[in-house]
C-alpha cells in the first residue's frame, strides 16, 4: 500500500514533524511505502537525508508549482491537485497531511463522497475543546467543533488526530472512535556547533534573550521588538543582548530595519535565516532566556518543548496551551499583557532563583522524549 504525505508549510512544525516521519520510515522495516511531496522550501531543511536510500521517495514541487503555491488563493484545492498527480502516476491508497486544517474547504473531507479518489489522516491544529472549557469565543469553537464532527462521520478520514489536547480527544471521541491525541514530540538534538557568544561578540557580562523560530506577527516578535526598544532607553540597556533567529515575515524585516540607529547593534542581533540543527540547538543551549511570545496561545511550541527540555528559563504568555503545559515547569516567567515582559526583564533578581545546570534534567527525560517521536509516528502512520 502506497501512503502519501504532501506538505506545503516549510516553517514552524513541518520541517521537524517531516524529519520525525522520515528518520521513523528510515530506521523501520515497513510493509506500506511511503512517499514524501513536499514544496521546493523544505529542502534546506532536509538535506541530511540526500544520500539515504528514502531518497527515491521524496519528490519536491518543480518551480512552476511552487510559484503557483505562492500565488494561489485557494490552498485547499491546491493541495488536492497535488495529491491527484501523485495518485495517478503511483496509486496512492492514503493520504498523510500534517495539518488536516489546510484542506478542509475542498469538498470530500467535510462530507462522504463515493467518488473521492482516497482516504485521508491528519492532525487537526487548535483544538476547539479549550475554547469550551473556558467558555469563551463560541463562534470559533463551533466552527471547529463542526469540522471535527464532520471529518468523524466520512468515511473517506481514518483518523483525526488532536494535537496536545488529551482532555478534549476524550471528550471528542463520543462522535468516533477515530478521534484520538497525539504529543507534539521533540527531536532531541545533542551535537552544538558553535559558540553563539564568540560567533555573534556577545559580552559575557550580558543575558542573552532567544527569540527564535519562524518570526512573524502570530508569533508577537514585534512585543518582542518593542521591549527591546523600551529596555534600550532605559538604566538596564546594557544588561541584556537580544538574539531574532529564524525566517521573517516582511512586517518583521521592515520593523527591524526601522530600528537601524535608534537601537544599538551592541544590544542585538538578527539573523532572518533558517539555522540547521546544531546551530539552532546552540542557540538554545546557550542563551539564558528563551521569550515565546505568541499570540495565537490555541496552538503548541516546537520551540517552547525545545526550551524545556533543555530547562531553560522560559517567558510566556500566561494563558491557554503555554499556561496548561507550563503548569508543573518551575523555571518560567509568565506575563498576561506585552507591557509585563518589560517588567519581568526589569527585574534585578531575575536570575537569582532559577537553575544553571541542566545536565541531571536532559537525563531524566531524555528517553522519554525519544519515545515521544515514536509514539508521534506510530499514531500518525500505523492503520488501526
Amino acid at each position: 500500500m502506497k501512503i502519501l504525505i504532501v506538505e506545503t508549510q516549510s516553517k514552524g512544525h513541518y520541517p521537524e514533524y517531516l524529519k520525525h516521519v522520515i528518520r521513523w520510515v528510515i530506521k523501520n522495516d515497513l510493509i506500506d511505502d511511503y512517499l514524501f511531496y513536499l514544496t521546493g522550501g523544505l529542502r534546506t531543511s532536509l538535506t541530511e537525508f540526500e544520500n539515504t536510500t528514502i531518497k527515491s521517495s521524496i519528490c519536491f514541487f518543480d518551480k512552476s508549482i511552487d510559484d503557483e503555491l505562492l500565488k494561489t488563493n485557494n490552498l485547499a484545492r491546491f493541495i488536492v491537485n497535488r495529491v491527484n498527480e501523485m495518485n495517478s502516476q503511483f496509486g496512492v491508497k492514503e493520504v498523510v497531511f500534517l495539518n488536516i486544517n489546510l484542506v478542509l474547504r475542498y469538498p470530500g473531507f467535510l462530507f462522504s463522497n463515493k467518488k473521492f479518489p482516497f482516504l485521508f489522516k491528519g492532525i487537526f491544529f487548535q483544538s476547539p475543546y479549550r475554547l469550551r472549557t473556558s467558555g469563551t469565543q463560541f463562534l470559533k469553537r463551533l466552527k471547529r467543533e463542526i469540522a471535527i464532527y464532520c471529518l468523524a462521520k466520512n468515511k473517506n478520514c481514518n483518523g483525526i488526530f488532536l494535537l496536545n489536547d488529551v482532555e478534549g480527544a476524550d471528550f471528542y471521541s463520543k462522535w468516533s472512535s477515530k478521534i484520538k491525541n497525539i504529543e507534539d514530540p521533540v527531536h532531541v538534538i545533542l551535537e552544538e556547533c558553535m559558540n553563539i557568544r564568540k560567533y555573534h561578540s556577545i559580552s559575557n557580562d550580558r543575558k542573552v534573550i532567544l527569540h527564535i523560530g519562524s518570526l512573524s506577527e502570530i508569533k508577537g516578535t514585534l512585543d518582542v521588538i518593542d521591549t527591546m526598544t523600551r529596555l534600550a532607553n532605559s538604566a538596564i540597556a546594557n544588561k541584556y543582548y537580544f538574539l531574532f533567529v529564524g525566517n521573517s515575515t516582511e512586517v518583521i524585516v521592515e520593523k527591524m530595519n526601522n530600528i537601524k540607529g535608534i537601537i544599538s547593534t551592541d544590544n542585538y542581533l538578527f539573523r532572518n535565516e533558517y539555522v540547521k540543527d546544531c546551530e539552532f540547538i546552540s542557540y538554545i543551549k546557550q542563551s539564558d532566556v528563551v521569550m515565546i511570545t505568541n499570540n495565537n496561545i490555541e496552538t503548541s511550541s516546537g520551540i517552547l518543548n525545545h526550551a524545556m527540555y533543555n530547562f531553560k528559563l522560559v517567558i510566556a504568555p500566561n494563558k491557554g496551551y503555554f499556561q496548561e503545559k507550563l503548569s508543573n515547569y518551575s523555571n518560567k516567567l509568565l506575563f498576561n499583557n506585552k507591557s509585563d515582559i518589560f517588567k519581568l526583564l526589569d527585574n534585578s533578581k531575575l536570575f537569582e532563583n532559577h537553575l544553571e545546570n541542566t545536565m541531571l534534567y536532559n537525563q531524566a527525560v531524555s528517553a522519554e522524549k525519544v519515545d515521544d517521536v515514536t509514539r508521534f509516528c506510530e499514531a500518525l502512520l500505523f492503520r488501526k
